[in-house]
């Protein structure tokens, strides 16, 4: 099955502004290509999907079946689309994070301040651990957590080690 979305925009856009040329305007391009990606659907569906009127266009009863499901579509990819970006520029999301308590206490949280501050709408969920037990949470596919910090005093000033692994492998 080989499905062309361009055709089922350019069929959203005709129903919603009920005609040929208000679809052609919506979306920027000729209404001769408008009116061939009509047929062309139509064609690959094998059915009429709008009555042309003097007035403009009426969807067929299978034409506005069609069009409740093409709507939820729509709608499913604008809301993928603007949660992407959201994600994008860290307006919201998650992180989980796991730490010891002594890096938690002594390092960590003076910067997750300055983040929130920074990122308010992001959620940060923290493990306290030992780093062995943490670093096997990160690896269990059905653990939440994506990063593991640890920390190594080897003077005044510790180094910091950050072990991260991302969970597409797991999804």
């Amino acid at each position: 099955m080989n499905i062309n979305f361009e055709l089922y925009k350019i069929f959203y856009e005709v129903a919603n502004s009920g005609s040929i040329s208000g679809g052609a305007r919506n979306l920027m391009i000729s209404q001769p290509a408008v009116t061939q990606a009509i047929h062309n659907l139509e064609s690959e569906l094998g059915g009429k999907l709008f009555i042309r009127t003097p007035k403009g266009v009426v969807l067929t009863s299978e034409g506005r079946e069609l069009f409740l499901y093409v709507s939820e579509g729509i709608k499913y990819f604008v809301n993928g689309f603007n949660k992407f970006n959201s994600l994008r520029k860290l307006d919201n999301g998650v992180i989980n994070i796991g730490a010891t308590t002594t890096i938690s206490e002594c390092f960590l949280l003076s910067y997750l301040k300055k983040f929130r501050d920074l990122y308010p709408n992001i959620v940060i969920n923290i493990v306290n651990d030992l780093s062995d037990n943490l670093i096997s949470l990160l690896f269990i596919k059905k653990s939440k957590l994506t990063l593991v910090i640890e920390g190594f005093l080897l003077s005044s000033k510790p180094s910091l080690t950050i072990s991260s692994k991302l969970l597409k492998s797991f999804l």
